[in-house]
């Protein structure tokens, strides 16, 4: 009885030992962590940052009145032309924009696919009306106006110039070339299939009867007019979708240029070499960039990680690589 008894005892230990391992394996399962690669943080910043032209209408102040110029391009290449919306009674008017786009291409283009190229805003605080009637050209502009319905900045197309090398000759399209404050052919729009040659002879031109001394490096575009197939004439204006025609003269959207995916938080992550070594709650968007913007510091995600899809659907990464694998293909997502 005394040997049952101490068997017994013995076979209790043993299986208490092995289920107390199975918790502590449990544990570092469903909590891990791990020092961020350089490439890692760059794609946790992108998706913290990436806002859609869709989701930020969406999210906007007064837009009770105003219009927008905006467009479709998929990752596919596929493309529908530049419109006139109103923001009033936005849901209908973007509705059958968006309807119009599929009768005309037959493409059901996706609210990802939704680009705005200007927006209208209020005139100018010193009273000058802004180059092209009262249109803003960039997102961050957008959302400085939008914030309180008032647009402080500098004219919004002072940074959103294209230099003269810069531009793909080989492309398709028309535009309107400047040289300081003047339009180097004064009330004409040329093809930038009449060349390099044009360009430069007209300068030469423009320098002789205005006792001037322009290069080519001071020529500069702002937009780009497109004709397209059943589909109105696209025009761009953001310096980044225009260098991104000139790359190929293709007017496409990266894959993973989008906001399907979205962190759910809190997040924690360890900041591991500074002075004050110690675990940070992260509980939105805007917390997350400015710590791994810092420079210098090293951090330690602590996982599980769980994103949420346009759809509501969750998915969780538990370790670097699945996070890192799920960024990059967060087109996936936006089904």
């Amino acid at each position: 009885m005394k040997k049952l008894f101490k068997t017994s005892i013995f076979l209790l230990i043993i299986v208490l030992f092995f289920q107390s391992c199975s918790e502590d394996e449990q544990n570092q399962e469903t909590e891990d962590t791990q020092i961020t690669p350089t490439s890692l943080e760059e794609k946790i910043i992108a998706t913290a940052t990436s806002f859609s032209d869709f989701n930020l209408i969406n999210s906007l102040n007064c837009i009770d009145f105003g219009n927008i110029l905006a467009h479709f391009s998929n990752p596919e290449g596929d493309s529908y032309g530049t419109s006139i919306l109103s923001l009033e009674d936005w849901d209908t008017q973007y509705n059958t924009f968006k309807e119009m786009a599929f009768q005309n291409t037959g493409i059901q283009f996706s609210d990802e696919d939704f680009i705005i190229d200007a927006m209208t805003v209020d005139e100018h605080p010193a009273g000058e009306i802004f180059f092209y009637g009262e249109y803003v050209y960039t997102k961050e502009q957008f959302l400085d106006y939008y914030e309180d319905c008032y647009y402080d900045g500098v004219d919004p197309l002072i940074n959103n110039k294209v230099f003269l090398s810069e531009i793909n000759f080989d492309c398709d399209g028309i535009v309107n070339y400047f040289v300081g404050q003047d339009s180097l052919f004064p009330g004409e729009e040329k093809q930038l299939s009449d060349g390099l040659n044009d360009v430069e002879n007209q300068l030469s031109l423009y320098n002789l009867n205005n006792n001037t001394t322009y290069t080519t490096d001071d020529i500069y575009i702002y937009g780009i007019k497109i004709a397209l197939t059943n589909s109105p004439e696209l025009l761009l204006f953001n310096r980044i979708y225009l260098l991104n025609y000139f790359e190929n003269c293709q007017i496409n959207r990266d894959n993973n240029e989008n906001d399907c995916l979205n962190f759910l938080y809190p997040i924690s992550v360890n900041q591991i070499n500074s002075p004050l070594e110690e675990t940070i709650i992260i509980e939105n968007d805007e917390e997350l960039v400015t710590l791994f913007n810092t420079e210098e510091i090293e951090l330690e995600l602590i996982y599980p990680i769980t994103l949420v899809d346009i759809n509501g659907n969750t998915t969780q990464a538990n370790n670097n690589n699945e996070l890192d694998t799920i960024l990059g293909n967060s087109f996936n997502y936006c089904q």
